[in-house]
């Protein structure tokens, strides 16, 4: 059986996995733990929280693959599924232009093509704040570090990012 999975990988300076900086007057926004380098003794990011995944579906840290820093957080299926993680809310300046930028890996991503709402993505990253339909360039099938991102203008003063995947196993 041909596992697949999804990374999404970091490091601690400028190039986070998510980089949220503001466009009209450049300051960088604090994300915590935007790297995954940092996780508790079962795996999981500390400051990131799975908010919806589906049976068999795993997100944990890991060390082995990387983007900038030392680690990344990879979705894995054994079979069709799909995972939602967020990172613990960040401030910012309702009315700001702001740019989330998220660095992706995927392998054999699909979006279900039964799914009509919300609609269905392989794997991308978002403001929680928004819209389903808002959300950063989407990547399918299998890429390498990819670079994904929006330009949004802030809705709230406090919203998490989310990055949703779905990784899939279907024979080829």
């Amino acid at each position: 059986m041909k596992f697949r999975r999804i990374i999404c990988g970091g490091g601690v300076t400028l190039a986070l996995l998510c980089a949220v900086a503001a466009i009209a007057q450049p300051k960088q926004i604090v994300l915590t733990n935007p790297g995954f380098e940092l996780s508790d003794q079962s795996g999981k990011a500390t400051a990131w929280s799975v908010r919806g995944i589906t049976d068999g579906v795993t997100a944990a840290v890991d060390r082995s693959v990387s983007h900038s820093g030392s680690a990344s957080l990879m979705c894995h299926a054994p079979a069709p599924g799909s995972c939602t993680v967020a990172s613990a809310p960040v401030t910012l300046v309702v009315g700001r232009l702001y740019r989330l930028t998220v660095w992706i890996k995927t392998d054999g991503a699909t979006a279900d093509p039964t799914s009509r709402y919300p609609t269905a993505v392989s794997a991308t990253a978002a403001m929680a704040s928004f819209p389903f339909e808002t959300h950063a360039t989407v990547l399918g099938g299998t890429h390498n570090r990819t670079k994904s991102e929006i330009v949004i203008i802030a809705n709230s003063t406090e919203a998490p990012i989310t990055h949703h995947t779905r990784p899939d196993n279907r024979p080829k």
